[in-house]
């Protein structure tokens, strides 16, 4: 057991830039459907990635994808986040905002 004082060893094997995601999930149905009525939704999703100040690399060039649901099972899935190249996207101590399209 480590004394109180003791800082923790660094994991090893994990992506060099840790990410936190926070899911707002701002459910906005499209003018077109009818809502209780058997009718399938099309929701916009509000996705916040918050990027960890202690990563040790100032930005990530992996692919980022990400899937979530709700109690309904409705799934939203985005293959792979949208960031071109050359953008500030992902960047250590950053908080960058998508939007998603799902159920």
């Amino acid at each position: 057991m480590a004394s109180p004082g003791a800082a923790a060893a660094p994991r090893r094997g994990h992506s060099p830039l840790l990410l936190a995601a926070a899911l707002l999930l701002a459910l906005a149905p499209s003018p077109t459907t009818a809502a209780g009525r058997g009718v399938a939704r099309e929701c916009t999703y509000t996705l916040r990635v918050k990027t960890s100040c202690a990563s040790p690399a100032a930005r990530t060039s992996d692919a980022v994808a990400v899937a979530f649901g709700d109690a309904y099972r409705n799934e939203a899935h985005a293959a792979r986040l949208p960031t071109t190249s050359g953008s500030r996207a992902l960047e250590r101590c950053g908080t960058d905002t998508f939007r998603l399209s799902g159920p």
